[in-house]
């Protein structure tokens, strides 16, 4: 019902640059098409998952991202199952509100001191940045096509 509640409201799924900008199931696969359990990106809050897929994804925390007047949301959900011989199940739901400017200006000013730490320490920081970022693009670009033929959609951002 919170998924609900913000699917119709003024928010706005966010997605990460980070993150592949993919609908419905295959915001939860790999490259190969396997649950990708634990990534970090944003769910399509959309999607209504498969009792199966439930289980396999919930173990960890997921989490659900919208965007709206500025602000963003993010939902973190997750379960735990104490006693293996009950069906007793614990959830956890973590809710947090930032300020979107805030948070990219942090973000950014964080990123930008790790970087020239790393760099003054010898670590190549910055190279290995620049490398990683190439490499999440690759492989977004190659999750969008795999949403497509699924037919699943990609979002603008």
């Amino acid at each position: 019902k919170l998924i609900a509640q913000f699917q119709k409201g003024k928010w706005q799924r966010y997605i990460r640059e980070s993150c592949p900008a993919v609908s419905g199931r295959s915001s939860l696969l790999d490259e190969a098409g396997n649950l990708n359990v634990g990534d970090g990106c944003a769910f399509d809050p959309g999607y209504r998952f498969t009792p199966e897929e439930w289980r396999a994804m919930m173990g960890e925390t997921q989490r659900y991202e919208w965007v709206g007047d500025g602000v963003v949301a993010n939902l973190e959900v997750s379960y735990s199952k104490y006693d293996k011989n009950t069906d007793d199940i614990t959830y956890t739901i973590f809710l947090e509100f930032q300020d979107l400017a805030t948070m990219i200006k942090r973000d950014q000013e964080n990123q930008a001191r790790d970087l020239k730490e790393g760099d003054a320490k010898g670590w190549g920081s910055t190279a290995k940045y620049l490398q990683g970022k190439k490499e999440t693009e690759a492989r977004n670009k190659i999750l969008e096509a795999n949403a497509i033929k699924r037919g699943d959609t990609v979002i603008s951002r």
